[in-house]
């Protein structure tokens, strides 16, 4: 059996510390390849060294997550975003976890505050996915959380056939069904699920995003006479941002029927790639598409139905 003597423990905790740096450094890579290959291996190496030895100091290095989180945001904030009067108020929080005062952090900083890396971090618009409140999209519609309240509305908006086909939500026929469906969808604890709200109107889509360790699946759809606007491809970013900075997901997949051609550019806009199929695409034969890291196509198939409902 294995064995730390006292005066071992700082050098195993200092090494489980850096391993958890370097993880956050080579996720970051992944997703941003062209802002890391700038960078000369040394280089990274004494950043990733220099932000644990000032999230230590902070007293931030205590748990996975905040390690990972502070790494984040030293390469994409810059590495003196610590010292923002802003940010230095919300880590001297002591009453919260380390990861939630990063977490409050990361809403506290805007696009003009993110160096290089600015798609990693979310804007402040992704604060109401954690605390409840409206999100702006555009003027008068809204990212909000999904209630109970919202099923009339979005019935109305699934009896359209060109919404609920694509969406595969044909089979909620009514108010009872929607309301039973969003019911589902907030109880289940690794499901983040979002109203688009008109402010004059109420919901008039929906994006749901379901977690399962660190890859989720995104479904998403819009009232017929608010394409062509954005708001769906606004609302999904937002989601995403999120997701991958403060839930840390690495793997995001969704499923588009192959007539779905407006779903098809809005995901290839966000940076979706599409997986590889074993057969020929036929009408009736869904495209799956994947965001993050690449690896195994057999393995993200794998992964993207484990997932995908």
């Amino acid at each position: 059996m294995l064995t730390i003597r006292t005066d071992q423990s700082p050098l195993f905790l200092q090494h489980a510390q850096r391993c958890h740096a370097f993880r956050a450094v080579r996720e970051l890579a992944a997703q941003y390849p062209a802002f890391f290959r700038q960078l000369l291996p040394r280089d990274i190496d004494a950043a990733a060294k220099e932000a644990l030895d000032c999230a230590a100091t902070l007293g931030l290095a205590g748990s996975v997550g905040a390690i990972e989180r502070f790494v984040a945001l030293w390469f994409s904030a810059g590495p003196r975003f610590h010292e923002r009067p802003a940010v230095v108020a919300l880590l001297a929080t002591q009453s919260l976890p380390a990861e939630a005062r990063l977490e409050q952090v990361i809403f506290a900083l805007t696009d003009d505050d993110v160096a290089a890396l600015g798609p990693v971090l979310p804007t402040p618009q992704t604060k109401p996915l954690a605390c409840g409140e409206a999100a702006a999209i555009t003027d008068g519609i809204r990212l909000r959380a999904l209630t109970t309240a919202d099923a009339p509305e979005l019935a109305g908006v699934l009896a359209d056939a060109a919404v609920s086909g694509p969406a595969g939500l044909d089979h909620l026929r009514n108010t009872d069904d929607v309301r039973t469906w969003i019911d589902a969808l907030i109880r289940n604890r690794s499901c983040l699920a979002c109203a688009i709200a008109d402010d004059g109107t109420g919901a008039i889509g929906a994006v749901v995003l379901r977690t399962l360790g660190y890859a989720a699946g995104l479904s998403y759809w819009l009232g017929q006479p608010y394409w062509g606007k954005r708001i769906g491809t606004r609302a999904v970013r937002i989601v995403l941002r999120y997701a991958r900075s403060v839930q840390g997901l690495e793997h995001v997949f969704a499923r588009v029927a192959a007539q779905a051609e407006r779903s098809q550019r809005l995901l290839h806009g966000l940076g979706f790639q599409q997986l590889a199929l074993a057969g020929p695409i036929g009408p009736a034969m869904p495209i799956l598409y994947h965001l993050g890291p690449t690896t195994d196509a057999g393995d993200l198939r794998s992964i993207a139905l484990s997932v995908l409902e």
